[in-house]
């Protein structure tokens, strides 16, 4: 839940990409900040609740593909920004990109084995 509300607010960057400078922006900005800052403990414990007794290869998988795939996206983001000379829109997909995730945890998740393991711990 913590994540999904997270992964909302730091959906916001949406909107705030395309605000003018001033306090409404700023605003926006530091809801996304705090959506941000929630997802990070999230997304590590997440990995814990995958394999506990290989949760450092999966924490370090998963920050290996996290960088393998997003390395060659620099390029052609920097071609973007070079173009059009705005960081609008890879703000407005990043932001979004959370959202993403949330919906295919909650898709993909195993949510009836979790619970009877819980009630019968």
């Amino acid at each position: 839940l913590v994540f999904a509300i997270c992964a909302c607010l730091t959906a916001v960057s949406y909107f705030a990409a395309f605000l003018p400078a001033g306090y409404p922006l700023l605003g926006l900005l530091m809801i996304l900040a705090a959506g941000s800052l929630g997802l990070f403990p999230c997304y590590y414990s997440l990995s814990q609740e995958v394999s506990q007794r290989h949760q450092g290869l999966i924490t370090g998988m998963l920050g290996t593909i996290a960088w393998l795939t997003t390395a060659p996206l620099h390029k052609f983001f920097g071609r973007f920004v070079d173009t059009h000379h705005s960081y609008d829109l890879g703000l407005a997909i990043a932001g979004c990109l959370p959202l993403v995730g949330a919906v295919v945890w909650l898709l993909v998740w195993d949510w009836q084995s979790k619970d009877e393991s819980e009630s019968a711990g």
